[in-house]
């Protein structure tokens, strides 16, 4: 019974998803936050005032309608205005749930597991984790025509399975092979393929209608979600819940500073999880 009843949750919160942005035509920008922009100081020197002459010094009020910050902010603004979140109140919901999971459930598990599980011992698990990805790593660099990543990312690969214990040690990074953690999000983004507007999914977190896709796509061409040859969907399940839980239990409550610090935390999650994947995609 596990299974049909994850598979119906999941079905029904990606049907809600999907039905939400046919019905949405319009792009909200929500809640705005601003943008602040550190601006270097650029006062001239008395010696510089002393030696210039009237002609030398532009009248600030020449133009009255120029923003003297644009150059510098115009890009950025331009971004955060252009980001598609017509589902805000329903990410909003989500984000909410994420939240109230992440400190009354996910967190005091992990705490739980930092108690009695030794450091070396969950890293040595998120490296055997990560090491489980490698071959889908390697399919994306080559679906994204980086041959040299491919390559990099099977030495990687090849040297963590064999001489790192089915990648227990990272000896793979100790001599200097990059983790890339590609994706067929990013895959898609390569081709050409635009974010979509923004998604945050039950118990995932942030995502764009593109990488909600990819994740999908993931799923399917990752091996290790393969039991008996048959697609189980409860074990995919299992691994990344174990998965998450190993990972907070490394993590120095960096979720938390960003809600203490963020005067809206949903903002700044939208922002930087668009931001951190624009990047990623451009690498």
């Amino acid at each position: 019974m596990a299974r049909p009843t994850l598979f119906l949750i999941l079905s029904l919160s990606l049907t809600l998803t999907l039905a939400g942005c046919a019905s949405s035509q319009k792009q909200t920008g929500g809640e705005s936050s601003p943008v602040y922009n550190d601006v270097a100081s650029t006062s001239p020197s008395q010696d510089e005032l002393a030696a210039a002459g009237p002609d030398d010094f532009e009248d600030p009020f020449e133009d009255p309608f120029e923003d003297p910050f644009a150059e510098e902010g115009g890009q950025q603004a331009d971004e955060l205005a252009s980001i598609s979140d017509p589902l805000e109140p329903v990410n909003r919901a989500f984000f909410y749930v994420n939240d109230k999971a992440y400190f009354y459930v996910l967190k005091p598990i992990a705490r739980g597991w930092r108690a009695i599980a030794p450091e070396p011992v969950r890293v040595g698990i998120g490296n055997v984790f990560s090491n489980l990805m490698g071959p889908l790593r390697i399919l994306n660099a080559i679906l994204q025509l980086d041959l040299e990543g491919a390559a990099g990312e099977f030495a990687r690969f090849t040297l963590n399975s064999t001489c790192g214990l089915l990648g227990w040690f990272d000896l793979a990074s100790e001599r200097g092979y990059p983790n890339d953690k590609e994706d067929f999000g990013q895959t898609l983004g390569y081709w050409g393929v635009g974010t979509g507007p923004y998604l945050v999914l039950p118990f995932l977190g942030p995502s764009t209608l593109r990488d909600g896709v990819g994740m999908v796509g993931d799923f399917y061409l990752d091996p290790v979600n393969y039991t008996d040859d048959e697609l189980s969907l409860e074990d995919a399940a299992i691994k990344v819940g174990v998965e998450a839980i190993n990972t907070l239990s490394l993590d120095k409550d960096t979720y938390e500073g960003v809600i203490k610090e963020s005067v809206d935390p949903y903002l700044f999650m939208r922002n930087a999880y668009l931001q951190r994947r624009k990047a990623q995609v451009m690498k």
